[in-house]
């Protein structure tokens, strides 16, 4: 039986080896799987290409229901979305988009 984890060489995600251990539980819990595998793919984006921004956009997109179901004052969302966006354009943030798994398995 082998079961095994990896992650492509750009990045490891930090939820990658909780994900392994997930897979080596099915792997021993179901006798008849063998070969067991994850692969973990994730691109981080800085300040400067348009991902960093896709949340902002989104926000932009449901405002209204972003209002409507939290309870938030207009001057209160602007005010988070400038917290945003002065977190985003920050050196030191990273976006992660998207971050992707596979989970793969043989029956034996």
């Amino acid at each position: 039986m082998s079961c095994s984890a990896r992650s492509s060489p750009r990045s490891r995600p930090p939820g990658l080896a909780r994900l392994s251990a997930v897979a080596r539980q099915a792997c021993y819990a179901r006798r008849d799987w063998t070969k067991v595998g994850i692969d973990a793919q994730a691109h981080l984006w800085r300040s400067e290409h348009p991902h960093q921004t896709s949340l902002r956009r989104f926000i932009a997109g449901i405002r209204n229901r972003i209002l409507d179901a939290t309870g938030l004052s207009e001057q209160r969302l602007d005010q988070l979305i400038v917290e945003l966006e002065r977190h985003l354009a920050g050196p030191e943030t990273l976006v992660i988009h998207p971050l992707l798994f596979q989970a793969r398995a043989r029956r034996r």
